[in-house]
């Protein structure tokens, strides 16, 4: 299969686990564009990896692929892909087209009007609940950063959430978090080193931290009634993870857990088989497959809009300075 992936150049974790799964799948018929320097092991970027978004933690796993991004209008046009994929809804505006599917990875559960309704495929993120015009997708772990090799555990817990909600607050007080980690090797050995860690909801309830987490701590996700119906499938309470929607929940059940070790074990094999980036990738080639996504010739109005917006997005879409940090 080959897929024309659209692109901006500011780290992006829905779109960025995608495009790292898709490549692991399809290797260099998966065309990224604007080109994501951002991903790749050569990017000029990676000095500055401290001032990215998250660290920069999942930024540079990508090798360099002999790529083809040559004459992308004319491909666009006259259906060479078997599927062009939007990977930010709301970041780029890109034009419609019969093989198009958006990806919606924004905290908000609102659905883009300029594409819902109007493409084969709309994947969203955060969806309340089923919908028969809408395919639901969760974060996932990229693979490069996936490592079972476990560590003796001399920690209670692990918290690394920023103080930003209400129910943030409430935790730090039992659970003081820690939000200055150097590295993802660090990050990791905390978690690794704890039998429990901490996931409160952040901008959605949905996080990267809960897959970062998952099969090396005792997951602790908080949900509360207003949780999409796609994450409460996937971390089951008890059995996987440990969920919460107060404090006093969460220390009553730390409490009550006589073998976190299995909670870990379980956590750890539904990591492996349904969360990491290559799995949601395969996700997504499967709903491609299962719509039957047919080219068309263009309108000459069609192909040029494609043109003209190829050659702009690129100005637009790839760059992306990122500014050091000020001294305090």
């Amino acid at each position: 299969m080959r897929i024309l992936y659209l692109t901006h150049a500011v780290p992006d974790y829905l779109s960025d686990d995608l495009l790292y799964g898709l490549r692991a799948l399809l290797g260099s018929d998966l065309v990224d564009y604007p080109r994501k320097d951002v991903l790749y092991r050569t990017s000029p970027l990676r000095p500055m990896a401290h001032t990215l978004y998250g660290g920069g933690f999942h930024c540079f796993g990508l090798d360099d692929a002999a790529v083809d991004r040559s004459d992308l209008a004319a491909k666009v046009a006259g259906g060479y892909f078997d599927a062009i994929l939007n990977s930010s809804a709301w970041r780029i505006p890109s034009p419609l087209h019969p093989q198009l599917g958006v990806i919606d990875g924004e905290d908000r559960p609102a659905l883009h009007a300029r594409y819902l309704g109007r493409v084969p495929l709309y994947w969203k993120r955060e969806l309340p609940a089923p919908r028969a015009d809408v395919e639901p997708i969760l974060f996932a772990l990229p693979d490069f950063l996936d490592d079972a090799t476990p560590l003796p555990r001399v920690k209670r817990h692990h918290a690394s959430f920023r103080m930003t909600s209400d129910i943030r607050r409430q935790l730090g007080g039992p659970f003081p978090p820690q939000y200055s980690f150097s590295s993802w090797r660090d990050y990791q050995r905390d978690i690794k080193q704890s039998w429990f860690a901490i996931s409160p909801r952040g901008g959605g309830y949905d996080c990267q931290r809960h897959y970062e987490i998952l099969g090396h701590a005792v997951l602790c996700l908080y949900l509360d009634a207003g949780a999409p119906w796609l994450l409460r499938e996937s971390f089951r309470d008890g059995d996987n993870c440990l969920t919460f929607a107060s404090v006093a929940e969460l220390e009553a059940k730390i409490a009550a857990c006589t073998d976190p070790q299995r909670l870990i074990d379980r956590g750890r094999r539904d990591l492996e088989q349904r969360h990491l980036a290559s799995r949601r990738a395969r996700d997504v080639l499967d709903a491609i497959t299962r719509h039957q996504l047919r080219p068309r010739r263009l309108s000459l109005h069609e192909r040029l809009t494609w043109r003209l917006w190829l050659r702009t997005s690129h100005r637009r879409l790839s760059h992306f300075a990122p500014k050091p940090p000020t001294n305090p």
